[in-house]
């Protein structure tokens, strides 16, 4: 049912073929991705990301439904997403000044933000996104859980999950672990960062764990992209990467 593939990373070009077969038994997410090219936005110094999905295929009564985190008003791969067949859900609790709306027919944005836990005034660490809009009456954030209720989703398959939220990423998986959620999700793709003070440095070990246990629970690495080590703004070390992840026990 699994067709084995070379995990691959370049900076440039990325080309991964791989198929899932699904039964009439059991519908399946069924998927041809071609290629991916992996660039440098020129809005985000440094910064790669996905830029192209080639096609994306589902069959049997598996509705297609993306939830994304971490916007910061750039749509291009949710826009990109929802072209392709998905109905897509962006979530950025930063941008202060976009209420929620219908974006198109298939993208819909909600003002709040993913956690580990529900926070109607939840503190962001200050880096270069919270400087430029202060969270001065905190953000609204909700697990993944409490999210799915709020849309009507918690019977629907969730497709694809997407997270890109500077360093919270390791709380929210760990999360998404604990509580068995994840283990639904057929791809999670997220962007790793590990900055000089954060996580702190009593978590890190925690850290390791998490990226670990994604691999136990069968998340197997099928790209990786945006790789960067290196000083931000003058003082801002970090180290990140873009990665996806395909779920072998869904596919």
């Amino acid at each position: 049912m699994w067709n084995k593939y070379r995990p691959v990373s370049n900076l440039s070009f990325l080309t991964q073929p791989w198929a899932c077969k699904s039964t009439s038994s059991s519908p399946m997410l069924t998927q041809d991705i071609d290629f991916f090219t992996i660039y440098n936005s020129p809005s985000r110094s440094q910064h790669a990301g996905v830029k192209h999905y080639s096609r994306l295929i589902f069959t049997g009564k598996v509705k297609a439904l993306d939830e994304s985190f971490g916007i910061n008003y750039d749509f291009r791969f949710d826009d990109a997403m929802a072209a392709i067949g998905c109905i897509v859900y962006s979530f950025d609790p930063s941008m202060l000044d976009t209420a929620d709306h219908k974006r198109g027919d298939r993208v819909f944005f909600k003002r709040i933000g993913i956690s580990d836990k529900d926070d109607d005034r939840f503190v962001p660490r200050v880096d270069d996104y919270v400087k430029k809009r202060p969270a001065v009456k905190g953000w609204p954030m909700r697990r993944l859980q409490t999210i799915l209720d709020l849309l009507g989703h918690r019977k629907e398959q969730l497709t694809v999950l997407k997270l890109d939220i500077e360093g919270y990423e390791w709380d929210v998986t760990r999360d998404l672990l604990d509580s068995g959620i994840l283990s639904s999700v057929p791809q999670f793709l997220v962007e790793w960062h590990l900055f000089r003070d954060f996580p702190p440095r009593e978590r890190v070990p925690d850290a390791v764990d998490t990226y670990f246990r994604l691999r136990d629970m069968g998340f197997q690495l099928f790209v990786t992209g945006g790789l960067y080590q290196g000083f931000r703004s003058g003082t801002s070390f970090r180290i990140q990467a873009e990665v996806a992840y395909l779920n072998t026990k869904k596919n």
